[in-house]
């Protein structure tokens, strides 16, 4: 997929000019020499091969047209047939048009109802078999079993192949063909009928079948060559369509200059569609020759009605300009300011220039340019062809445009449109340790953050607050389970929190960058007037509320006035955090030295993640790293989240959408189930493509419990042990890590026998 997307992406590489030897009989004035065309009378073999792949079936020829059934092997030329495998046409006939002044002439090559392009390559020799310029149609199964088509694949005309050299599959079904318009013979097309442009042409066209939107899509890729000795100026390059929908004289059309887009869509009740099934069709410009210059694929939109054809050259020119079929400008009665895009306003909503011309057969034209293509150069033209339904005019439309919005992002970004960072963007919480971490005795309790169980987020996220996401600072909570420092506490009254007086907490809160203490306000959800976290599961948590103000041993009029949530706007609230007492736990695991760090984006380090790694972590405990994702795309995605691995490591948000430029941070548990190495993959899928985006590496290392008696965790048995433990048998200050076994000589009892046996476990080694 990776190297499709590149050629497809990439812009055209300039081709050399054509040898003299080719050259011979060009003509570079208008002395009516004209173009020799002796490969192009030999390659009168017509063909046209279909993509079927999605819900879009559409035909494409090796003459320039395309959504056209050349073969007419259905009894009639509708190519564009939606859903794939029914009988309800959307297009009737589509094809490529081009036009260019050359030598101060005005030439036109274009495809409609027909062609004035021939199959195969610009030059050469008489051959024998026509055939070998047929539309070659590759599909995954040829991957298998190599199709003829697979086997004759003309690289050597252009067709793209992979790395190794093999055909390149762009999706479930790609097809190429070449065409030019050196046969001057064919130039009889009514809005044609020019001398030669001396166009090669070549066109890949493919289709995705991967059950999301890009089902609904089918991609046309042209590389034009200017195969003349002639200069083009002001070359325009753009596509045409009759759009039928259903029945063909009660369409409307409209376009969209955002998007590049000009659609078509059938009045409700249309008799040929199927009862309460809408359509909608759309031409997509992507790239273009005037990309670069002016930012916008498309130049102009075009809509035409009442079964019109171009009666001239000039005409054929005007209407690629976004021109009326005189060379009028048209003028946008809503606005009164000029416009090259025709009825560019919204249906769904009824606002802006509509088409209000009545129901009828309508034709619509997209174009790119006017710009500069040498003699010899290249340039590329990448068309979307789009189809959506709905249960009326606004709902097919809606998908309509949604389907622009999302190809576009696909065209532009690939599977790439997110991007995994870490400290890319400040405010978002990126982690959130622990430590000592075996001695862990909380866990979040889950109000809607973004961290720890949902415990730990951004408070604006939950009242609002003073401060943006770039004024959050890293922040550390030192429990000291006698002494530490005084919160404001806030207890329900009425509909509010209300500030009630200023009491002692088990934890000072800091600012990492300098230990600088914070102010911390509490809510009192239990009313017991004391901050704890919550251990029985009917009470509700007491939330602690971090300030970005330093503390004050007195209370400060500024908070003590607060009314919350009413007045959290004007607060400088920076994390809301709400804890849980871990299962089994107690709140007098609280012990001296414990420490919460929460971590932030900090914009400098880190920007992007390719792995995740925890360290070493117990068995039985939960380790915990936070990456963010940022949607690069220009609409929102919905995206889904998890692991290959969910029995070890699980995230905490399995589904999510983020708007255009929002970033989400997503946390990743690790809970070992025993000691070793452990891996897995962060897989997050992109909803609209159904494909993955990011496969991240997460590795972890789990490790055994502390050993049997290690009362102060650090691996090892000594005399710190033994000290602590004979404090904890008289009652001071000090409490067993949870999991960690004390009652050594397993007598049901904790007493001094215990310390004997430590002691001669740490001296004797049993």
């Amino acid at each position: 997929m990776l190297a499709a997307l590149v050629w497809l992406l990439s812009t055209c590489m300039l081709e050399a000019a054509p040898e003299a030897s080719r050259l011979s009989g060009l003509s570079s004035g208008d002395s009516g020499k004209g173009i020799p065309h002796s490969l192009a009378q030999a390659a009168t073999s017509l063909h046209a091969a279909k993509l079927d792949a999605n819900e879009i079936m559409m035909y494409v020829s090796n003459n320039g047209a395309f959504a056209r059934n050349e073969g007419d092997t259905l009894g009639y030329f509708n190519g564009l047939f939606y859903p794939s495998g029914s009988d309800t046409p959307l297009v009737y006939s589509a094809g490529l048009w081009l036009s260019a002044t050359v030598n101060g002439s005005l030439r036109v090559a274009m495809a409609e109802y027909a062609s004035e392009f021939a199959p195969g390559p610009f030059g050469g020799d008489n051959v024998a078999d026509s055939s070998m310029f047929r539309v070659r149609r590759i599909s995954t199964a040829d991957t298998l079993d190599p199709s003829a088509d697979w086997i004759s694949w003309p690289s050597e005309w252009g067709a793209p192949i992979d790395e190794e050299g093999e055909p390149l599959l762009t999706g479930e079904q790609s097809l190429f063909a070449i065409f030019n318009d050196s046969d001057s013979t064919r130039h009889r097309v009514r809005g044609g009928s020019t001398k030669p442009l001396g166009a090669e042409v070549k066109v890949y066209a493919f289709e995705y079948a991967r059950s999301g939107l890009l089902d609904q899509v089918v991609w046309l890729k042209y590389v034009i060559v200017n195969r003349s000795p002639d200069d083009w100026h002001d070359f325009i390059a753009g596509v045409w369509a009759d759009p039928d929908i259903g029945v063909s004289a009660d369409d409307m059309g409209g376009s969209d200059s955002s998007r590049s887009l000009v659609f078509c869509y059938s009045l409700e009740g249309d008799g040929d569609l199927p009862a309460g099934f809408v359509p909608a069709v759309g031409l997509q410009l992507l790239d273009s020759p005037s990309l670069a210059s002016t930012g916008r694929a498309s130049s102009s939109a075009n809509v035409l009605f009442n079964y019109f054809r171009s009666q001239s050259a000039k005409m054929t020119r005007d209407i690629s300009l976004g021109l009326a079929t005189d060379g009028t400008e048209y003028v946008d009665p809503i606005t009164g300011a000029p416009t090259r895009y025709r009825y560019g306003g919204d249906p769904r909503s009824g606002k802006g220039w509509l088409d209000t011309n009545g129901k009828g057969d309508r034709a619509i034209v997209l174009s790119s340019g006017p710009t500069e293509v040498p003699s010899g150069d290249s340039c590329c033209l990448v068309v979307a062809v789009l189809a959506a339904s709905g249960g009326s005019n606004v709902e097919a439309l809606d998908s309509l445009f949604d389907l622009a919005d999302g190809t576009r992002d696909y065209f532009e970004l690939g599977s790439a449109g997110l991007d995994v960072i870490d400290d890319q963007r400040r405010g978002c919480v990126r982690s959130v340790e622990f430590s000592p971490r075996e001695q862990t005795w909380m866990q979040g309790m889950d109000w809607g953050g973004s961290a720890f169980d949902g415990g730990i987020g951004w408070a604006g996220e939950l009242w609002g607050s003073s401060f943006s996401r770039e004024d959050c600072a890293d922040v550390t909570f030192e429990f000291h389970p006698r002494d530490g420092q005084k919160a404001y506490r806030f207890a329900a009254a009425d509909d509010a929190f209300e500030f009630t007086g200023y009491v002692r907490v088990t934890f000072e809160c800091k600012r990492a960058a300098d230990s600088a203490r914070l102010a911390v306000l509490f809510v009192d959800n239990d009313g017991n007037g004391v901050w704890a976290p919550r251990s029985d599961t009917s009470a509700q948590a007491d939330m602690l509320l971090v300030t970005g103000s330093a503390y004050s041993d007195e209370p400060l009029d500024s908070y003590a006035n607060l009314s919350l949530p009413n007045d959290a706007l004007s607060a400088d609230l920076m994390y809301a955090v709400s804890l849980d007492v871990r299962p089994s736990y107690e709140r007098t695991n609280i012990r001296e030295g414990q420490t919460l760090s929460i971590k932030v984006s900090s914009g400098d380090d880190k920007p992007h993640v390719s792995s995740v790694d925890f360290s070493d972590t117990p068995v039985g405990l939960r380790g915990s790293e936070s990456v963010s994702i940022r949607n690069l795309y220009m609409s929102s995605k919905s995206l889904s989240v998890a692991t290959s691995n969910p029995d070890e490591f699980r995230v905490s948000t399995k589904a999510l959408r983020l708007a255009k430029g929002d970033t989400a941070c997503i946390e990743i548990i690790y809970e070992p189930l025993d000691t070793g190495f452990d891996s897995a993959s962060l897989v997050i899928e992109i909803s609209d493509f159904n494909m993955p985006a990011i496969v991240l590496p997460v590795i972890g290392r789990a490790v055994a419990w502390p050993l049997d008696g290690d009362f102060v965790p650090n691996g090892t048995l000594d005399l710190y042990d033994v000290t602590s433990l004979i404090r904890y048998l008289y009652g001071l200050p000090g409490v067993p890590p949870a999991g960690v076994r004390i009652d050594l000589d397993s007598s049901g009892e904790i007493d001094l026998a215990d310390a004997v046996v430590l002691i001669n476990r740490i001296f004797l080694g049993f």
